[in-house]
């Protein structure tokens, strides 16, 4: 039974370059506000997956039903004169079904975030709003054994890829926004450069000899506050890929979120998002609930 489990775990698939970031836009959304020195905001949060079928590195396509189940940690921390810190760090379980008798299954960590952002504070003050430049990278967590040449692990490779694309990335974010005069509106709207490194953690995906491009990326989120309490967000995102490539990965998605708090900083958030364009991707419907405290 052991042997029949770890044998599943080598042979399984996953498309999920764009869970990361997907579920990173849904957890860090957080605009041009950084936490003041000493205070925080910390979110735990459980989110789940569906669709219809994957993409593998080279651009192949593997059919079949998708779920995915990942658990989310996510954090900021106000260091000092605008700056704060902030992290990732999802472990997700994946499952495709193709047939009653065929499916695959994998647990692991995927790609974690980690960044810095400092919103000026004479900026702010000189403007009347906040903005703010960020920078994410974001690191692999998975599996980091060799790849192999055996022509049944090559092939089973193909079809079911490892967990994202097993390279360390780099995004700059240009972010702006505030909250609209006389209304219990805001909203914000960011802007990013996303470089791909070529630094490979994963080398079996280094082993294939892909060229991954560079990318445009963004953000945008727009609030209501009712009843100066619970807050509703209308998001949308996306990566758009900087030239033609099967296998650099872009989307344009669209979500809605509820801020719900419940005592002294402690809160229920919901989301729920959808993809409206994808390109070297499947299609995702996520909807996901997390708790969350802020000092």
């Amino acid at each position: 039974m052991i042997l029949f489990f770890l044998f599943f775990r080598f042979r399984v698939w996953n498309f999920l370059w764009i869970l990361f970031f997907f579920l990173q836009i849904q957890a860090a959304q957080a605009g041009p506000w950084s936490q003041a020195s000493g205070h925080f905001y910390v979110k735990a949060s459980q989110n789940f997956l569906f669709g219809r079928e994957s993409i593998g590195p080279t651009g192949q396509i593997s059919g079949g039903d998708f779920f995915g189940a990942s658990t989310q940690l996510y954090g900021e921390i106000g260091l000092f004169y605008g700056l704060q810190a902030h992290f990732f760090v999802p472990y997700s379980v994946f499952r495709v079904t193709r047939s009653p008798q065929e499916f695959y299954q994998l647990d692991s960590f995927v790609d974690a975030m980690a960044g810095l952002q400092w919103t000026p504070p004479f900026l702010h003050q000189a403007l009347g709003f906040p903005v703010a430049l960020r920078l994410d990278t974001k690191i692999p967590l998975y599996d980091q054994k060799p790849f192999t040449q055996d022509p049944a692990t090559k092939d089973t490779f193909t079809r079911f890829p490892i967990l994202g694309e097993g390279q360390l990335d780099f995004t700059l974010w240009l972010s702006a926004g505030g909250s609209i005069p006389r209304t219990d509106l805001y909203l914000f709207a960011e802007i990013g450069y996303r470089f791909r490194s070529e630094v490979f953690v994963d080398q079996r995906i280094a082993a294939l000899g892909l060229d991954f491009l560079d990318s445009f990326v963004f953000q945008f989120q727009a609030g209501y506050n009712l009843f100066r309490r619970v807050l509703f967000m209308l998001n949308s995102s996306g990566v758009i890929p900087l030239g033609e490539s099967p296998v650099t990965k872009g989307f344009v998605g669209i979500g809605l979120g509820i801020y719900i708090p419940v005592w002294r900083g402690l809160a229920v958030e919901l989301n729920v998002d959808q993809m409206l364009w994808f390109k070297a991707a499947p299609p995702v419907t996520s909807a996901g609930i997390g708790i969350s405290y802020k000092y």
